[in-house]
This record gives structure tokens, sequence and C-alpha cells, in this order.
């Protein structure tokens, strides 16, 4: 056997050979093209394929530019989200340090207004009168843990009191005689 013998050509028979001269010429792919068209329907055609071409491309631009549009929007919200984040965290850090600051500065001015007070109290208790109605107290409160009488303890009260309004007020009241 030789190479040619398992080359063989299809064989038509006379039904298939027939069948294939009825075929329509449009779908034969042996046949040249027909050209049937004028040149005026063929610029049209051309024309209608490039307007369309044109607005599919416009939609596809419109669409494309939507989509920045959102993306950008979409950006400047987030932005503006992290921007208002951190300019409230600012704000609550900077309330919290004025808070501790307010606090720092109130307990300074507390203490400076207690030592005031303490160093006017020790000045009037040096003062004459002041010694004098701290004499008063504690004389009464001797008397009073000496003796224990009812008389003792209430002037030991009214003398007590009359020293502590004096070196709180730098007032003081003299018992009438």
């Amino acid at each position: 056997m030789s190479r040619n013998d398992y080359r063989r050509e299809p064989e038509f028979s006379d039904s298939d050979q027939q069948r294939q001269r009825d075929q329509d010429d449009l779908f034969n792919s042996r046949l040249p093209p027909k050209d049937n068209l004028d040149p005026r329907q063929r610029l049209a055609a051309i024309a209608v394929i490039v307007v369309c071409a044109l607005i599919v491309v416009d939609w596809v631009y419109q669409r494309y530019t939507e989509y920045r549009a959102a993306q950008a929007l979409n950006e400047m919200v987030t932005g503006l989200e992290e921007t208002t984040e951190a300019a409230t965290k600012a704000l609550q850090r900077q309330a919290r340090e004025n808070a501790a600051q307010r606090q720092a500065a109130a307990e300074q001015s507390r203490r400076e207004v207690e030592r005031r007070r303490l160093a006017l109290r020790e000045q009037r208790a040096s003062t004459n009168q002041g010694k004098w109605l701290a004499k008063n107290c504690s004389d009464w409160r001797r008397a009073y843990e000496d003796l224990g009488a009812p008389t003792a303890e209430r002037e030991m009260k009214r003398n007590c009191r009359l020293f502590e309004e004096y070196l709180e007020t730098g007032i003081a009241i003299t018992p009438v005689r």
C-alpha cells in the first residue's frame, strides 16, 4: 500500500452534488460576494454605523464620567469623615486639657485662698485683741475641764466662738459687762 491509498478525496453522490448546486449563493463561500448596493446606500450604511458607534462611545464615556464622579464624591465624603473625626478627637483632647488646666488653676487658686486665710488667722491671732480672746477661750476651757459646771461650759463655748469669729472675720465682738 502506498501513501496515496489512505488519502482519498470525498466522493459526492449525484444527490449531494445537486444539493450543492441548489444551495443559496448568499451562503456559498466559494462564490465571490455580489455587489448589489449602490454607493449612496453604502455611504448611508457607513454613516448609520458611525453615528451608532458615536452614540455608544458617548454613552460609555458618560457612564465612565459618572463612575469617576461617584468615586470622587466617595473620596471626598471619606476625607470629610476622617477630617471630622480627627477634628472631633482634637476638640475632645483640647477640652480634656482645658478642663485639666481649669481644674489645676482652681486647685491652685483654692490653695492660695486657703494660704491667705491661714495667714490672716495667724496675723489676727497675734494682735492684742486676738491674744485677749484666745486667753479667755483657754481660761474657760480649763475651768470647764476642771469643774465641769454648765456655766463654765456655756462661757467656754461663747468665748471660743467669739475667738473663732474674730480669726475668720477680723471683727471682735467683746462681751458687754
